[in-house]
């Protein structure tokens, strides 16, 4: 059952009533359908999202991370450029990797700031948990603590 009115989409996020979707746009409609909101348009395709309790993050395409209200409202740019593939979130923190000239696992504050680098690999993919950061690589999936 297609709960969407569009397609294509590159990354999927829940919450506890919207599933969220980013590609050319940001939007978002109830799990249990009806119609789509689309939050923002992504000038260079959105590429991962996730979301929290008010706030739907995502990377795209020319490198950076942003946020928006998941009700709707201005996009603001929270990390700067690098070649950003995936992010995941923590009560506190977005983290996130990076691949190409400047690869890395890196954490910075939800609402911006100074990066910290917390490994020099590159990766694909990330999630977390209470206690580590797990990625995924084109060599395997890999465990870092927080």
């Amino acid at each position: 059952e297609k709960v969407t009115s569009g397609g294509g989409y590159a990354g999927i996020a829940l919450d506890s009533t919207h599933v969220f979707w980013a590609w050319s746009e940001i939007g978002r409609a109830a799990k249990t359908g009806g119609g789509d909101q689309i939050l923002a348009t992504a000038p260079s395709l959105a590429w991962c999202i996730a979301v929290d309790e008010g706030f739907a993050y995502w990377t795209n395409y020319i490198g950076i991370v942003e946020r928006i209200p998941k009700t709707g409202g201005s996009p603001v740019e929270i990390a700067p450029s690098r070649y950003w593939r995936c992010l995941t979130l923590d009560a506190t923190h977005v983290y996130a990797v990076a691949d190409g000239l400047a690869p890395g696992i890196y954490r910075f504050p939800k609402s911006g700031g100074s990066l910290e680098e917390l490994s020099g690999a590159a990766g694909l993919d990330i999630a977390v948990d209470a206690d580590h950061l797990y990625w995924t690589s084109g060599s395997g999936v890999w465990r870092l603590a927080k």
